[in-house]
């Protein structure tokens, strides 16, 4: 089975980052708190999977392997359009 690269865009505890990683030996667990998807560096959105923010969201086409994106709140308005 293959890595799962997960980002983390909120300023949490290490001791919660890690326990994130003990779930299972597949998770590469990236911890980069930031506001803006624009603050976010190249190397960790090229393999990125799983995204959590609360609203750091990157351009689409910077994270090519994305398959989630788990927002820290209840719900969030609509914020970008996939058509194009």
């Amino acid at each position: 089975m293959e890595d799962v690269f997960v980002l983390l865009t909120l300023p949490f505890e290490e001791a919660l980052v890690e326990r994130l990683k003990a779930v299972s030996p597949r998770l590469k667990v990236n911890l980069h708190p930031t506001s803006s998807g624009e603050d976010i560096p190249e190397e960790l959105l090229a393999d990125v999977e799983v995204l959590y923010t609360l609203n750091a969201l990157p351009e689409p086409e910077s994270v090519p392997e994305l398959r989630w994106i788990q927002f820290h709140s209840a719900s969030r308005p609509c914020r970008r359009s996939t058509e194009g």
